[in-house]
């Protein structure tokens, strides 16, 4: 099945105990991004959480990435080694897309050599790993923007085919981690 990019509402935010949430909001943007994939690994929301930040250049990079499972981890070392920082020169377009709808877009279906174009070489590699068979399983990205809808970045979590989509509380979470994340001081880590 080709891959198919489908914009959802998403469920109201959870409402984060105070511990959880403060960090999200108080912490510098990078420190706050691998605090709010902790958590989100800690809930198994994923196989490989990733957050992305614009860069100066038009582009973005990833500002951080945790593996939720052992097949995520095999994921995550098919990026190139520097992929905790791995920097693309234009927004891969499916992050574009997410940014353009103003609303999460869960991506599903099979990567194929007519895709390849809309994932860029890093998420090719991150994709064809081994035990994925370029089966892209629930991709979830969120798209995060200022008040007035100008793009700061996008959170992504991916979770395989046989983890299934995300369920009971899961969404309402990734939804309160996201708007925490999406503010405007994430300005501050373009460069």
């Amino acid at each position: 099945m080709p891959i198919a990019r489908i914009p959802f509402q998403s469920p109201p935010p959870f409402d984060l105990p105070e511990a959880f949430a403060e960090p999200l909001t108080s912490l510098p943007v990078p420190e706050a991004a691998e605090r709010a994939l902790d958590l989100l690994g800690q809930l198994e929301a994923g196989d490989v959480m990733a957050f992305f930040a614009p860069t100066a250049d038009g582009g973005v990079r990833v500002l951080a990435a945790r593996a939720g499972s052992p097949l995520g981890e095999l994921a995550l070392a098919a990026w190139p080694a520097e992929s905790a920082q791995a920097h693309f020169s234009e927004t891969p377009p499916v992050l574009a897309e997410a940014q353009v709808a103003q609303r999460p877009l869960l991506c599903m279906g099979q990567l194929d050599e007519a895709e390849a174009p809309a994932w860029s070489s890093p998420l090719q590699a991150y994709f064809r790993a081994e035990g994925w068979g370029a089966q892209l399983g629930f991709l979830y990205v969120y798209p995060c923007q200022t008040a007035a809808g100008r793009p700061v970045g996008a959170l992504w979590v991916h979770r395989a085919l046989t983890a299934g989509p995300l369920n009971h509380d899961q969404p309402a979470i990734v939804a309160a981690v996201a708007s925490l994340l999406c503010r405007d001081r994430l300005q501050e880590v373009a460069s």
